[in-house]
């Protein structure tokens, strides 16, 4: 079910045109909808042509879920 939950996320969400950074957004973001948002609880590993796999550090994730979250707040803020 969780798999099916981040699957339908990504599908619905992901954009042709969209830079590196907003694509592992995209990817913690569905992480976020099925499991516990702190970087203890979430792993990322970042494959990009050309380049080594790498794994964000606990302070990147840290960094994009505050970052995640101040804008779902400032979109919250804006609805009616």
């Amino acid at each position: 079910h969780n798999a099916k939950t981040v699957r339908e996320f990504l599908e619905k969400n992901y954009k042709d045109d969209a830079s590196s950074e907003e694509c592992i957004k995209l990817a913690l973001k569905a992480l976020m909808e099925v499991v516990e948002s702190k970087s203890k609880t979430i792993e990322i590993a970042v494959m990009e042509n050309k380049k080594t796999l790498r794994y964000l550090s606990d302070d990147e994730v840290d960094r994009l879920i505050e970052a995640i979250e101040s804008e779902r707040a400032e979109e919250d803020k804006d609805k009616p």
